[in-house]
């Protein structure tokens, strides 16, 4: 009876925290990063040619090392939390004007491949913006993703945000766009929010696995009577 109402109350706790978890912003959990391990000039920025620069693309590619910080999310948690050597592509296409802010509306899709074909994160934004955060350096935020992975469970409220670094130095406006520039280095970060089955099913886990050893026990010390 006493194991019965503390599942209950596990259960009801979690239900709890996944509740209040989605409701606010505190429960946002990063879940990977990257950082570029070859390559350079892997980041292009390009306007158009003529009187009207826009549309204007953002594409990068090169090699990156990828690492998992939160294993718990992931399909598997006892599975790998280092890639080395993953392929890291993305293109995107905006044609908002760009302001001393940044430049908004960007949208097209990257993908994170492991050396061994595993698709460590892939997905498609519509409105991610460039800006700049400090002379040489700028970040590409892509807002809402929709993501595809063999390696996480689903997620809601996905967000990578990747810094460009060097290259260049301010991200100069003109005529609604800015100037071409190419840059050196990127590293990122991808961060969700759970869905709120995950996040309960995770909670229950920790909560009720103790449980049910100490029930099996019983179970067992019975029977040998």
């Amino acid at each position: 009876m006493t194991q019965r109402f503390t599942f209950l109350a596990a259960l009801t706790l979690v239900a709890s925290f996944a509740s209040s978890a989605m409701g606010q912003g505190a429960a946002t959990i990063g879940f990977a990063g990257f950082s570029q391990s070859a390559g350079t000039s892997a980041i292009d920025y390009s306007r158009s040619a003529g009187a009207n620069p826009l549309p204007a693309t953002l594409t990068a590619s090169t090699e990156v090392n990828f690492t998992i910080n939160n294993p718990i999310f992931m399909i598997d948690p006892m599975g790998p939390t280092n890639y080395t050597g993953a392929s890291f592509t993305l293109s995107a296409e905006s044609s908002t004007a760009a302001t001393a802010n940044g430049q908004s509306g960007f949208f097209g899709s990257f993908s994170i491949i492991g050396s061994g074909g595993e698709n460590l994160l892939s997905g498609t934004f519509d409105s991610a913006t460039l800006s700049q955060v400090g002379t040489g350096r700028a970040a590409f935020d892509t807002g809402s993703v929709d993501f595809t992975s063999d390696i996480f469970v689903p997620t809601f409220n996905d967000e990578l945000v990747f810094s460009i670094i060097g290259g260049f130095t301010n991200l100069a406006v003109n005529n609604g766009a800015f100037q071409n520039f190419s840059a050196d280095r990127l590293s990122g970060d991808f961060s969700a929010i759970p869905e709120p089955a995950t996040l309960a099913m995770a909670g229950l886990g920790i909560f009720a696995l103790p449980l049910a050893v100490r029930a099996a026990r019983r179970r067992r010390s019975v029977s040998s009577n």
